[in-house]
């Protein structure tokens, strides 16, 4: 234990010391709640992420009546799973539950719940999208549905329906009820001709932004 101790700090280290952030999940094994009166030297791991100012997050989000119990046996019930994230983590958590865990094969793969949390990365994705964009000098195309006017959007549909209808005859011949087909597909084919209309038919920009290709502008 000692060793494995060790090791996650020297990690840790790294991490901070490279401005790598960090998750940290599972099976610790260690009840804070039910030990905290433990000497120091318990809970070292727990203790070390705490001091490290990492956020349990099933503590954080929890209501005032605490954390709910991960594992449950014939005396009780414990926590023991965690889900810790390194301060400054960029993506916001909106919430955590626990889950009974589903059998698999008719069997109980496990005798513990299953620990969820859930993460807003969409902020990150924003940003990564816009360095893209700058380092590469990509465009993404804006269709201004401002601009339109009532034969612009009938060509339009007409384009969308004929590429439809062509992609359908041509992929799937020999299917004779569009209901055979997975939703996924008939999706892929719908979204490829809407695609392929809005450029032909569409009044459209060109912009290094990463904004939505949806605009009032």
């Amino acid at each position: 234990r000692d060793a494995i101790f060790a090791q996650l700090n020297l990690w840790l280290d790294k991490a901070r010391s490279n401005n790598y952030h960090v998750i940290i999940l599972g099976d610790f094994n260690a009840d804070e709640l039910s030990h905290s009166h433990l000497p120091q030297h318990h809970l070292k791991i727990l203790r070390s992420l705490s001091s490290r100012y990492f956020t349990d997050h099933q503590s954080h989000i929890s209501s005032i009546s605490g954390p709910s119990p991960t594992f449950y046996h014939q005396y009780g019930f414990s926590r023991l799973n965690y889900i810790w994230s390194s301060p400054g983590f960029p993506a916001p958590s909106l919430f955590s539950y626990v889950e009974s865990c589903p059998k698999l094969n008719d069997n109980q793969f496990t005798d513990h719940c299953i620990l969820f949390t859930a993460f807003d990365f969409s902020s990150c994705f924003a940003t990564l999208a816009k360095a893209r964009l700058k380092q590469k000098s990509e465009q993404r195309t804006i269709f201004l549905y401002k601009n339109l006017t009532e034969d612009t959007w009938d060509t339009f549909s007409n384009e969308v329906n004929s590429r439809l209808e062509l992609y359908l005859t041509t992929h799937y011949s020999s299917i004779s009820s569009l209901s055979a087909l997975s939703l996924d597909k008939l999706w892929h084919a719908l979204k490829r001709s809407i695609l392929g209309g809005a450029i032909d038919s569409l009044p459209f920009q060109h912009d290094q932004s990463p904004r939505s290709n949806f605009t009032n502008d």
